[in-house]
């Protein structure tokens, strides 16, 4: 980015009201929070969801020359995620990414049903 160009942003940044100032740094952390690792963002939500940490079990079966790695995710409400994959990485992401879509879907519901009870 060119020196100039972040006084630009800046300026047109404080043109804004508080409240577009807040909605604005929400979209761009949400843009910034998709492109991160999902063990990592699932990792962040448990902790400012739940107040505790992911409880990870890795094991292996299969042969030596052709594994595969399995991951369980236990949630501090004891909901589990399990998913396989051929090395521990994969099996993690897999994992991780479908705890997320289930709590994200859930956050989504509660909200939606305040809102129906706010009616």
């Amino acid at each position: 980015m060119k020196p100039n160009a972040y006084g630009k942003i800046r300026t047109e940044f404080e043109k804004l009201s508080p409240k577009d100032q807040r909605e604005l740094l929400a979209e761009l952390t949400a843009i910034v929070n998709s492109n991160a690792n999902p063990i990592t963002e699932l990792a962040n939500y448990v902790q400012k969801t739940f107040g505790g940490n992911l409880t990870t079990e890795i094991w292996t079966e299969g042969t030596a020359h052709l594994p595969t790695v399995y991951c369980k995710l236990v949630l501090p409400n004891g909901v589990e995620y399990t998913a396989s994959g051929k090395n521990q990485k994969m099996a993690k992401n897999l994992a991780a990414e479908r705890a997320l879509q289930d709590l994200k879907k859930e956050e989504k519901e509660e909200k939606e049903e305040k809102q129906e009870k706010k009616k």
